[in-house]
């Protein structure tokens, strides 16, 4: 029971971390073109980016950069909290420690919300 537990919990966190891969690079693309990984931290006076594929980049590194880039828009600040305080639970699932019930549950919540706001975002487009 416990390992389908895990299981569900390593699924729904790896939804997240791809939807914000798909979603931050689709918005990048569109405010700043092919080359936004470049383009984006010239135009807005931050630091360069490092790394050079979106699939490089660390769950914490995307929550930074959905943030800064405004990738999740300023009314769902809420979202963009539970993002953060779900990297803890991404490293006790990564390194096989197990989680508990409410941890599972705000993986659920961030995922849900993440699905409304980015096909929300679709709409306006």
């Amino acid at each position: 029971m416990h390992v389908e537990f895990m299981k569900e919990a390593y699924g729904l966190l790896y939804e997240i971390e791809n939807l914000l891969r798909e979603e931050i690079e689709t918005i990048m693309i569109r405010k700043y073109g092919i080359g936004w990984m470049i383009k984006a931290p010239t135009l807005n006076k931050y630091k360069p980016l490092v790394k050079r594929d979106i699939h490089e980049f660390y769950l914490h590194e995307l929550i930074s950069l959905a943030s800064s880039y405004d990738c999740i828009n300023s009314s769902s600040a809420s979202t963009l909290k539970k993002l953060r305080n779900i990297t803890s639970i991404r490293n006790k699932i990564a390194h096989s420690k197990p989680i508990q019930q409410e941890e599972f549950y705000l993986l659920q919540e961030v995922y849900h919300e993440l699905k409304g706001i980015f096909s929300h975002e679709q709409i306006l487009v």
